[in-house]
């Protein structure tokens, strides 16, 4: 496998794999999954692809997602998914293989570090750098995280939710929580089927969550229409939500993301507390696009809460910023065969 030289971004999430390639930007954003034959095992296709065949053959494939809980749980499935976005995103027949950084979650176990070492060496990169998702959000939402003040980062994941306070290029106090984005929508089933006898697909979940959410925290009274499966006889049933039942089903999973970005900032020292206090905790991720999340966390925590521009692309665009220059004060380098 032979490749031309590029500094290559990487940010393989739960859902979706971003790659921004430098000069360029980012320039792939697909869904985090490989289709794999039932029958043979073998790897069919990656990304968009996958779900496109998926779709069309679903009981000949099957789709398989590389990463569980922000750590690596199939290491197959990753290495055929970086292989394919790495070979689309910088093909050609150079001599060179390029650079890799690759975003983690916050504290990462030596363990973890050395299989996202692995997997990326092993999908062609010359040399990897591991970048926490803290530092790369907050580059990516405009951190200037060179300076000796204080920001703090909540990047709301599908399934993992990173919390960093960031001075100086590197990260002060740091948290990992598998509580995120999934784990509102399993919240939201559990009711449907305890509460209505309803089996609610995931999709259905979330649109509940985005639709119903907001409503119900600023006060409002709506109501949605969901479809699902009778739990009593398999039929379908379509069935109505009102915004406060789906209000208390995310309180328990909301409420763990605010306790752990509180015990974070309680563990900030001082001088950079102040500095968070002044300036606000940024959200990032997904997870943060709930309208009315950034108000329910800033009235809970008592400090304000803001959500960064394009939520959802801040860790890559954070590790793009790093390809136009690793500056040695930030805390990662590259490491190779």
């Amino acid at each position: 496998m032979a490749w031309s030289f590029a500094d290559v971004g990487v940010d393989l999430g739960t859902e979706r794999v971003r790659v921004a390639v430098r000069g360029r930007g980012v320039i792939i954003d697909e869904p985090s999954a490989v289709a794999v034959n039932r029958q043979t095992g073998l790897f069919v296709a990656a990304g968009h692809q996958a779900e496109e065949l998926l779709a069309d053959d679903p009981y000949k494939l099957v789709r398989l997602r590389p990463l569980s809980n922000g750590a690596v749980g199939r290491y197959d499935c990753a290495l055929m998914l970086l292989r394919s976005v790495m070979s689309r995103a910088v093909g050609g027949r150079g001599l060179a293989r390029p650079r890799v950084a690759m975003s983690v979650p916050a504290r990462p176990s030596q363990v973890e570090k050395r299989t996202w070492l692995q997997v990326a060496i092993e999908s062609g990169a010359r040399a990897t750098a591991l970048v926490e998702a803290p530092m790369a959000a907050a580059i990516g939402a405009g951190v200037d995280v060179l300076e000796p003040s204080g920001a703090m980062v909540v990047d709301v994941g599908a399934q993992v939710t990173d919390i960093g306070v960031i001075s100086t290029g590197g990260i002060v106090v740091s948290d990992r929580l598998k509580i995120a984005g999934t784990s509102m929508d399993r919240a939201i089933q559990v009711h449907a089927r305890d509460v209505h006898g309803l089996v609610l697909g995931q999709r259905s979940a979330e649109r509940l969550k985005i639709e119903l959410g907001a409503e119900a925290w600023t006060g409002q009274e709506a109501s949605a229409v969901a479809h699902g499966r009778n739990l009593a006889d398999g039929l379908p049933r379509a069935e109505a939500f009102c915004a406060r039942e789906i209000s208390s089903a995310l309180e328990r999973p909301i409420n763990q993301i605010i306790e752990s970005a509180r015990c974070v900032f309680g563990c900030t020292p001082p001088e950079l507390a102040a500095d968070i206090a002044a300036g606000g905790i940024i959200l990032t991720g997904g997870g943060s696009r709930l309208a009315g999340l950034s108000g329910l966390m800033s009235e809970r925590m008592g400090v304000a809460f803001r959500v960064a521009l394009d939520p959802d692309t801040c860790v890559i665009r954070g590790i793009g910023e790093l390809l136009h220059g690793m500056d040695p004060r930030v805390t990662c380098a590259w490491k190779g065969v």
